[in-house]
């Protein structure tokens, strides 16, 4: 599968600068269709002087400076359940009870998932169950939510699913050549996970303690070195893949090699790829990744009972992936200036949650607004405070794209 919403790419949400709703800041608008199961996300645009509506008609609210909280302990799985999965996923996801877990090919089951694992919170466009709120902030664009995991207190998020097609380790048991195979795998999947690394690199930046979960369908460098030449099919020379070059370069760190640093003696397959004709033995291609104020604690590959590098295994094992746990002690950071929903679809009828927060401004504004309508036009309004949350009504609101504005 492709990576999940490929829209231009953004800035930070957390850019001092006045600019249009546009590229780069442009946001897919919510679309509010009845009687449909699957909606389009939300536009959400704050007027602090980032993801303006129109910056000549909003007054801007000052961002304010990141402040570090208190360290916490925080768990991630990552975890392909295959075409939906089933009540063995099910299971594997209720007994590892991870803080948040990083789902792919759910499909349009998450709903259900969350229901069956006793997760309190999940967000189907990016696939997400949490133990804590989920927030996806203005300027986000859907590829990032921050998971509030202490009462006003954040990290960042990012889970996503690249493209499968034209498999880097299969094309070279085949005899593709390394540069073609790196040609390959940068037009299939790099340029995919180039649309995260710029927001990744920015987040990292401002002190955020920053997540990305994934399915990348392509292995590491960190497993390609001189000392795993040989060791099984396709693994000729040392190799620099792409999608994981990137991830580095934008400041990530594999938690799994974190912990266990030896590719020759702890490989960490998560999947066997069927098209191997020689007798390869499959690659580490679900990850996780971190980055900014973390430390990794832990990480283990769960899958069937007694397989390879399993380190919490399950009797009965139906996906085609193995999953991946990591704990971490991580620094959350204070909830920045920023207007948040829980969801970014919705169906008509359904109740718009907003959480915001405006450090320094006991009485603010939230309104909607048409998509990249001025505040004349707003259709709704509250009063708000300082930080917190509202809500409004979506029956009266005809399907169509609207704006999410905070104003002081």
């Amino acid at each position: 599968m492709s990576l999940h919403r490929l829209p231009d790419v953004m800035q930070t949400p957390h850019d001092n600068q006045r600019m249009r709703l546009i590229h780069p800041l442009r946001m897919a608008p919510i679309k509010l269709v009845q009687n449909r199961l699957l909606v389009w996300p939300l536009a959400v645009a704050l007027a602090i002087g980032i993801g303006l509506v129109n910056a000549s008609n909003y007054p801007a609210i000052a961002s304010t400076k990141l402040v570090a909280g208190e360290q916490v302990e925080l768990s991630v799985l990552v975890y392909n359940i295959e075409y939906s999965g089933d009540a063995s996923t099910d299971r594997v996801i209720r007994e590892i009870d991870a803080d948040i877990v990083g789902v792919l090919e759910s499909y349009n089951r998450l709903p259900e998932i969350a229901r069956k694992t006793g997760y309190p919170y999940y967000n189907v466009g990016l696939q997400l169950l949490s133990k804590f709120p989920i927030l996806e902030p203005s300027g986000a664009e859907g590829l990032y939510s921050l998971i509030e995991v202490e009462p006003g207190y954040v990290v960042a998020f990012f889970n996503t699913h690249l493209d499968y097609v034209k498999y880097g380790p299969s094309r070279l048991v085949k005899g593709f050549s390394e540069k073609a195979v790196t040609q390959s795998e940068i037009i299939v999947r790099a340029n995919s996970i180039n649309i995260l690394t710029p927001d990744i690199a920015s987040l990292i930046g401002q002190g955020y303690p920053v997540f990305l979960t994934g399915d990348l369908n392509s292995p590491s460098s960190l497993d390609y070195t001189k000392a795993t030449v040989g060791t099984r099919a396709g693994i000729d020379s040392a190799m620099r893949w792409p999608v994981s070059e990137a991830l580095f370069k934008a400041g990530m760190r594999d938690a799994y090699r974190d912990v266990h640093r030896n590719p020759v003696l702890v490989p960490g397959i998560t999947m066997v790829d069927p098209d191997f004709s020689k007798g390869g033995s499959g690659d580490r291609i679900d990850y996780i990744y971190a980055g900014g104020p973390s430390t990794t604690l832990t990480s283990t590959v769960v899958g069937e009972l007694g397989g390879p590098d399993v380190g919490i295994g399950f009797k009965k094992w139906t996906s085609d992936h193995r999953a991946v746990l990591s704990t971490f002690q991580v620094t959350p950071v204070a909830l920045p200036t920023t207007v948040s929903l829980n969801t970014r679809m919705l169906n008509q009828g359904d109740t718009l949650n907003v959480r915001y927060n405006a450090p320094g401004y006991s009485s603010t504004t939230v309104i909607v607004v048409p998509e990249g309508a001025t505040k004349s036009a707003a259709l709704l309004t509250n009063s708000t405070s300082e930080s917190g949350s509202t809500s409004f009504a979506t029956a009266a609101l005809s399907p169509d794209g609207y704006d999410i504005v905070m104003l002081s």
